[in-house]
């Protein structure tokens, strides 16, 4: 496929003001999505610090992976353009990034309507959901992925426009234009209901569901000992909270008259706000789950003192005898039968080196 691109003054970011403020805004995503989804696959896998329902934590590691993907292959990308203000990864990464991104966009659309329903079901049926088990959770986001691949294969192989690098979102996205095929069209629009309307639609239902539940069930909280469970809830709510605000953006965009100027800024906002949802997650499990967090603060310890550790064993100490200039001072305590000590003191001068040896 052939990579051609819009036009930069018409569609691209004139204000300088605005593209350093995107650049940083980008930036900050990828340090943090890559540190703190790596910590959260460390956090879960090895020392099971995230202590909630099983089913809910295997997802929570399969929007990880997800949210590092996605870093990597449409954030980063997408950074490096706006700095340069053009594609200079070439043809190959073009591709590979926009199948990546395409892939990480619609499974992390789904992985989060999974996340919601999940914690719904597990709330309002709890003996009927007692029977899922880690692998079946596993199976359902194994599906999900090999799902989330169809439409860039399709696209891929059906598609005649090529693709397109757009300065508007400063990404590369598939070519779509008046002779694609309706196939390629069809295609487009169901992909689009699938993984993106519907997802939504699914976890806003599943948000206002979980807070009436929260709602009913307010006066037996006290007596219900469930800490996990709300702590659970939390986490779930803000999560799909988030969602929302970093994709609805992108929902309504077809929505709304606005003139042409404004609706490239409202896509280009609508595009980036996609990021949030890419990072946000390592924040959330600090701020709702104990279990996380005290696991974050047990392991910046241990590093704090490794650290003072090594400073002070490494420390050397400089001392000034005389009227010499003294470079360094070597001390070496050897024990002798007991209550002797030998000290055999090496002194480097800048005129002579004088062996001192002393017994006690």
């Amino acid at each position: 496929m052939t990579i051609t691109s819009d036009n930069h003054t018409s569609h691209g970011i004139q204000s300088q003001g605005e593209r350093y403020f995107w650049i940083t805004y980008l930036i900050i995503v990828v340090i943090s999505s890559l540190v703190g989804d790596t910590i959260i696959l460390y956090a879960s896998i090895k020392h099971n610090a995230i202590k909630l329902n099983k089913i809910i934590v295997v997802v929570m590691q399969h929007i990880a992976v997800c949210d590092l993907l996605s870093s990597a292959a449409y954030v980063l990308p997408t950074t490096i353009s706006l700095i340069s203000e053009r594609w200079v990864l070439g043809d190959v990464l073009a591709h590979v990034s926009l199948y990546v991104e395409v892939v990480t966009f619609q499974a992390a659309n789904i992985l989060i309507c999974l996340l919601s329903t999940s914690k719904v079901l597990l709330l309002r049926y709890p003996l009927y959901t007692r029977c899922w088990t880690k692998n079946g959770a596993h199976k359902v986001c194994g599906m999900i992925w090999v799902f989330v691949n169809f439409y860039p294969v399709l696209r891929f192989l059906l598609d005649v426009d090529g693709l397109v690098f757009s300065h508007t979102t400063y990404n590369i996205n598939f070519g779509l234009s008046s002779k694609s095929s309706s196939a390629v069209k069809v295609i487009a629009i169901l992909t689009t209901l699938l993984t993106l309307d519907l997802p939504t639609i699914v976890v806003v239902l599943a948000v206002f569901s979980t807070l009436i539940f929260i709602y009913k069930s307010r006066n037996i909280s006290s007596r219900c000992r469930g800490r996990r469970r709300w702590q659970g809830i939390v986490t779930v709510v803000v999560t799909a909270t988030v969602y929302c605000i970093s994709v609805v953006p992108s929902s309504i965009v077809t929505l709304v008259s606005m003139s042409d100027s404004q609706k490239l800024h409202f896509i280009r906002v609508a595009e980036f706000l996609i990021a949030l949802n890419v990072m946000a997650n390592f924040y959330i499990y600090s701020l709702t789950i104990p279990s996380f967090r005290n696991f974050l603060q047990a392991k910046a310890l241990e590093v704090s003192g490794s650290i003072s550790q090594f400073l002070t064993s490494s420390r050397t100490l400089e001392y000034e005898l005389g009227t010499g200039h003294v470079t360094s001072v070597f001390t070496r305590g050897n024990e002798l039968d007991g209550d002797n000590l030998e000290l055999e003191t090496t002194v480097r001068n800048s005129e002579e080196l004088l062996f001192y040896e002393s017994y006690v």
